[in-house]
């Protein structure tokens, strides 16, 4: 019998330059209109040892085209050999691939999106007090909760800490103003972001620099 292992699976995204096969343009965090190839790999957690990696087009980087590979890796695994834990972000948490893990009685555990569904339970879970320790300053809480296009109830696990600090933090500029400014993130739909006094000036002289004369002789 084998010592219990986790198996991590994740996408990332590999920015690429000149001509190559595969290279499409699509979801690029990092380098947004460039070409790229999609790597999903299959990790031993903690050991951080990769144990299969499969290159896909750039346009090809959901759990969608993860999950033939995946399958194909377990199903080839005996059972004595299998991961007990599969871990994923929330782009695995979805009915196709939490429904895979089951019919195979694999045990998982992935993110989930926060849609309007899963912030209806995130606020009545705030509302309750029977909150448990978790470690590390954290405390957590679990039930059940069944989402538009879900074939089942299924248990999900809510974990919060206190924050100790302002999230919304100011600095003082040389002129002894406060210069900090929170606007929405363009890029990131919902997202809170803070500019400081050293982003601000780089915009001021961005707008306000001179151009450049050549010197009288």
């Amino acid at each position: 019998m084998s010592e219990p292992w986790i198996l991590d699976i994740d996408t990332t995204v590999k920015p690429l330059y000149g001509h190559q096969e595969g290279a499409v343009v699509s979801y690029n965090p990092h380098k947004p209109g460039r070409p790229s190839h999609s790597y999903h790999c299959y990790m031993m957690a903690n050991l951080r040892l990769v144990l299969a990696v499969e290159v896909a087009p750039g346009n090809q980087h959901t759990s969608k085209h993860s999950s033939p590979r995946l399958w194909e890796f377990l199903d080839g695994l005996p059972a004595e050999q299998r991961p007990w834990l599969i871990r994923g972000d929330a782009g695995f948490g979805n009915e196709p691939v939490m429904r895979e893990a089951e019919q195979r009685g694999q045990p998982y555990l992935f993110k989930l999106r926060l849609t309007k569904g899963v912030k209806r339970a995130i606020e009545r879970a705030m509302s309750e007090q029977d909150w448990q320790s978790a470690g590390r300053r954290w405390q957590g809480k679990d039930g059940q909760l069944r989402l538009q296009g879900w074939s089942r109830h299924r248990r999900i696990v809510i974990l919060r800490r206190r924050v100790e600090r302002s999230l919304a933090l100011t600095e003082r500029d040389d002129a002894g103003q406060f210069a900090a400014q929170l606007r929405r993130d363009r890029r990131r739909p919902r997202g809170l972001g803070i500019r400081r006094s050293g982003d601000l000036a780089r915009q001021r002289d961005s707008f306000s620099r001179p151009a450049l004369s050549r010197p009288r002789r």
